[in-house]
């Protein structure tokens, strides 16, 4: 039911570049916003970085259970949505 939840989180379109999902590996850390922000379509906008270097996407919800990335270096990636959490509030 958790990871239903966290799939409309994340789905779900809105007027701000919010951070609706975060997944962190050691010093990499991938944000999913709620706004297209460079992509078209139905993609919304992505961004992943090691601290040295950053790399934006888009990313769109692949049923039942995973995201897919398009990033903007020519890489492509498939993510189960278990990896990711919601952002802390600041």
């Amino acid at each position: 039911m958790k990871h239903a939840a966290l799939a409309l989180l994340i789905a779900a379109s809105a007027a701000q570049a919010d951070v609706v999902a975060v997944a962190t590996n050691e010093n990499i850390r991938l944000e999913l916003h709620d706004t297209a922000g460079p992509c078209q379509g139905r993609a919304l906008w992505a961004v992943i970085t090691d601290g040295t270097r950053t790399v934006s996407g888009c990313w769109i919800p692949q049923p039942p259970a995973a995201i897919a990335v398009a990033w903007f270096d020519g890489d492509y990636t498939t993510l189960p949505i278990a990896i990711f959490r919601e952002p802390e509030k600041l």
